[in-house]
């Protein structure tokens, strides 16, 4: 064989790892994998909030999957499905909620597969609940600390204004 020959079987072996190796690479940093490991679970939301594809699904804190694909049917109905671990198959009285991971807004799916006998049946849909956000109750409680001190310096005006008209009078007599 001659050597330029060897070079090119080379140079081509060389970038197919390399191709190999960035999709592998990729394929490891966004959690999946080239098994069928995982199964999908549709999950249907009245309202997400900020969740979007790629948050994390969570069993008691433990990260079992993803949020795969996320599609508005109809105002007030947003249909999700979760990529899980085929470990974790819903079963009937299985259970999602949104959750808030950080005052950011981050959101991750908190993920209960259930302890009944039967498991859900193919293409059912889990009927999936959201939480209040973190940062939604920071901001009603600011509201309402908005609301005492502007009545607390209404009432302080008015009796401020009550005492320099009383302290006025008292003068002028």
């Amino acid at each position: 064989m001659d050597l330029y020959y060897k070079q090119e079987i080379t140079v081509g072996l060389l970038v197919i790892v390399a191709i190999a190796g960035f999709f592998g690479g990729l394929m490891w940093l966004t959690g999946r994998s080239f098994t069928t490991g995982r199964m999908d679970v549709n999950v249907v939301f009245e309202e997400i909030g900020t969740l979007t594809e790629g948050d994390p699904v969570q069993i008691s804190g433990f990260m079992v999957g993803t949020v795969g694909l996320i599609e508005l049917e109809t105002e007030g109905r947003v249909s999700v499905q979760l990529e899980v671990d085929r470990r974790f198959q819903p079963k009937t009285d299985a259970q999602v909620a949104i959750r808030s991971l950080d005052f950011l807004g981050a959101k991750y799916v908190e993920y209960s597969p259930g302890t009944a006998a039967n498991f859900l049946a193919e293409g059912q849909a889990i009927v999936g609940v959201s939480s209040v956000d973190l940062a939604e109750i920071a901001t009603g409680l600011t509201d309402d600390a908005i609301e005492v001190l502007v009545g607390a310096q209404r009432i302080l005006s008015e009796r401020m204004t009550e005492d320099v008209h009383a302290t006025l009078a008292a003068v002028r007599e």
